[in-house]
């Protein structure tokens, strides 16, 4: 499948970020990464990377034992599993083919958490030490030698900041979508969170629930880690109701974006919806709203749309559609190549 609709979710330069990079030569230095460094950002069957010091134990997202979910920190997992200290060194990582059940295990300060499934893995092992000089473009928390020891400042902003975005999710929570299809949104958010690099100075995202009524579930200010977007994402109970999908859509941009509720100034404004055929009520009229409240609307759809709901939807600039199965296959074929 053709990347070039990677737009239709708003997300397209988060998710080119994951493309691979040019390949460095078998005998070339370490290459510095970030505390945050993930597993899936290295595109490479192995290789080996340098990890910084002082990262914050506290704050990385490390999924497994011995073999890791890629959506897990490199430096993270390398110091879970003894590799290295937390005061850093050279790590090999080599990619490995995705799994399930990811074990929990508190080993070295670090707590690993559980992950059912995911679709591609790696694991660490000692790196070379012949060099610990760096080459490429990596943006890394080390300082540069001195001849002395510098004292660190400890670094507690987070995210991918090659990524600011403030993103809202609206999820079909109505009798015609089903809990099924209901579970495989919340499941798709789950894994899109993940992967965007989510914190304090990169994306922030959010959950609307569409039915009957719409449900802000939590708001952009209350996570700022994937892995409690995650797990806050699994809390969504199913609501039922009619498909109101406009309605929510007006409410998210009017209620989700605002300051009080954690957008940020200058800042793009995203609202991806999900729904399952065509809504109760008019949705264009809603998009028409939510790009006068700055708001860039994008809808997906659960199941392949007819002929004929392509044609309703007018104003195909603010407006995409795509199939979520389709997408699925997509991102599934992105996180294991």
């Amino acid at each position: 499948m053709s990347a070039a609709w990677i737009p239709a979710l708003g997300l397209g330069v988060c998710l080119l970020l994951l493309l691979p990079g040019p390949a460095g030569s078998e005998g070339a230095a370490p290459i510095a990464i970030t505390c945050f460094t993930r597993g899936l950002d290295i595109r490479k069957e192995k290789a080996d990377v340098l990890c910084p010091g002082g990262c914050p134990l506290e704050e990385f997202s490390v999924y497994g034992n011995i073999v890791y979910a890629s959506v897990s920190s490199i430096c993270g997992a390398a110091v879970h599993r003894g590799v290295i200290s937390n005061s850093g060194g050279p790590v090999r990582v080599y990619s490995l083919p995705g799994r399930e059940n990811y074990s929990s295990v508190d080993a070295n300060g670090i707590q690993s958490q559980m992950l059912s499934r995911w679709s591609a893995s790696f694991t660490v092992t000692k790196g070379k030490s012949s060099t610990q000089e760096a080459t490429g473009q990596a943006v890394s928390t080390a300082h540069p030698p001195t001849g002395k020891r510098l004292k660190k400042t400890p670094e507690k902003k987070t995210g991918n900041k090659d990524c600011k975005a403030d993103i809202a999710f609206l999820i079909d929570g109505s009798f015609n979508i089903g809990q099924r299809r209901f579970n495989l949104q919340k499941n798709f958010v789950g894994k899109v969170a993940l992967m965007l690099g989510i914190g304090t100075e990169g994306p922030h995202v959010g959950l609307v629930q569409a039915s009957e009524q719409p449900k802000i579930e939590f708001y952009l200010k209350n996570f700022t880690s994937a892995k409690d977007v995650l797990f806050a994402i699994k809390e969504v109970g199913f609501r039922g109701g009619n498909s109101n999908t406009g309605k929510a859509l007006k409410h998210t941009a009017q209620k989700f974006f605002t300051v009080d509720a954690g957008v940020r100034k200058g800042i793009p404004k995203v609202v991806v919806v999900f729904i399952d055929g065509w809504p109760s009520d008019d949705i264009e009229e809603a998009g028409i709203v939510a790009r006068e409240f700055g708001v860039n609307v994008f809808i997906v759809s659960v199941a392949k749309p007819i002929p004929e709901e392509l044609g309703m939807v007018q104003d195909v600039t603010f407006v995409d559609k795509e199939s979520l199965s389709s997408l699925l296959v997509w991102l599934g074929h992105l996180w294991m190549t």
